[in-house]
């Protein structure tokens, strides 16, 4: 279940609060600097900052935009028709598409005050301008002061992926040593698993742009590099399921992958902690397979020809994993 209130609508009231505070201090009376808050409360400080800027450069086109349809043409219904044309066509040329609706609504606001005098005219457009502007300023100070967090999370599930992965690796075990009995993910599982950790990697790239020191953005980094890893890690267990649901029975050979299935799991369950020498037994192991498979006799019929590819395929692939799973290793040996 998810949470119902979390970090981000939280900082979004705040910066709405805090727009609305500004307007009573300068005495205007208007909420639209809350709905421009509410829009530019962005994952980090450098968005809102990029939405705010292109939505203020837009206001100032549509405001000048609106006071020459409103002298020249009127306020009436074609009026709001043609100007909406004509601004969203000039956004759209200065390439200020960002912040285009609040930019086209403060044109609005302009041609519907029509008709009024000169002096007012500007007063009106002004203060478009610093309601437009405390909205922006207040989803930008509430991203500064809290800026969107994801350590906890992203070292939680990195931790989680380790044991679900574990988990994988001995269902693919069992199936190994009893293809009868498979319990493997299917196709949807993987595709699930990649937009999951896609996410967690999008997360930390917006937890390192709302961090203010190097140490901050380096640990991200780290997240970002395990993240990666277990993407790699996960395509070739998705290669290794796909070989392991080819094999018919327990042939020779089939028992000793196994068995290094196994201790690849219990690595699994920590990589990060596992110390040299049980990669030293792993690496030993992999050492027999591949004296194995160099120098067994023929197989004798069809079937133990295609049993006995995918294992080497196996083989090949539990290699690959190795080697990923040995960079998520700290260097304390």
């Amino acid at each position: 279940m998810k949470k119902l209130m979390g970090t981000r609508i939280l900082k979004t009231g705040a910066a709405v609060t805090l727009a609305l505070l500004l307007m009573q201090i300068l005495s205007i009376q208007s909420s639209f600097a809350g709905v421009v808050a509410l829009i530019g409360i962005k994952p980090t400080t450098k968005k809102s900052l990029h939405y705010g800027s292109t939505l203020l450069l837009g206001s100032i086109i549509s405001i000048v935009i609106g006071i020459l349809m409103g002298i020249y043409i009127g306020s009436g219904p074609f009026s709001f028709g043609i100007a909406t044309i004509i601004a969203i066509s000039t956004l759209v040329a200065f390439s200020l598409t960002e912040g285009l609706i609040l930019a086209v609504v403060v044109m609005y606001h302009v041609l519907g005050a029509f008709p009024m005098t000169f002096n007012d005219l500007w007063t009106f457009s002004f203060n478009e301008l610093i309601i437009t502007f405390a909205g922006i300023a207040s989803s930008v100070i509430v991203n500064i002061i809290a800026p969107q967090k994801f350590n906890q999370q992203l070292h939680q599930s990195i931790r989680s992926y380790y044991h679900v992965f574990q988990h994988y690796l001995i269902d693919i075990m069992n199936t190994i040593n009893k293809p009868a009995t498979s319990k493997m993910l299917n196709t949807n599982d993987y595709v699930l698993h990649r937009h999951k950790i896609r996410q967690l990697i999008e997360n930390a790239q917006t937890g390192k742009e709302n961090s203010f020191t190097a140490h901050e953005r380096n640990q991200y980094d780290q997240y970002i590099d395990k993240l990666k890893l277990l993407q790699k890690l996960l395509t070739i267990m998705e290669d290794i399921s796909i070989e392991t649901k080819r094999i018919s029975g327990t042939y020779i050979y089939s028992e000793q992958i196994a068995k290094t299935v196994d201790l690849l799991a219990k690595i699994q369950y920590c990589p990060e902690k596992t110390t040299l020498s049980s990669y030293k037994r792993i690496f030993v192991l992999m050492d027999h397979l591949k004296a194995y498979f160099h120098e067994s006799p023929l197989p004798e019929s069809r079937q133990e020809f295609v049993d006995r590819a995918s294992l080497h395929h196996i083989f090949l692939y539990i290699n690959d994993y190795i080697d990923i799973l040995f960079l998520l290793r700290d260097p304390v040996e």
